[in-house]
């Protein structure tokens, strides 16, 4: 369908605290941007980067302190928007 808008749910645990966020991904054109997300409880930012295969649709995310967590309850919620970053 055209105009389809993905949303993608990513959970993420603090290296510092242990809180846990979730990331609520809008898929866009972009085939990769960073996300930097302030923890919730100790306000570290936690530096990451989305890629979005646009080919063949994919999604990989990597935090450089922060752990993926699979399953969790997330203590916070932060959304991204695809025009985040226009």
């Amino acid at each position: 369908m055209e105009n389809e808008i993905m949303v993608d749910n990513h959970f993420i645990k603090c290296q510092v605290w242990g809180a846990v966020t979730r990331i609520r991904l809008q898929v866009g054109y972009l085939d990769e941007h960073p996300i930097n997300v302030a923890c919730g409880s100790c306000e570290t930012t936690m530096n990451g980067k989305v890629l979005i295969g646009q080919e063949t649709p994919e999604l990989k995310y990597s935090f450089e302190n922060a752990n993926e967590v699979q399953g969790a309850t997330a203590d916070y919620v932060v959304s991204v928007p695809e025009n985040f970053l226009l």
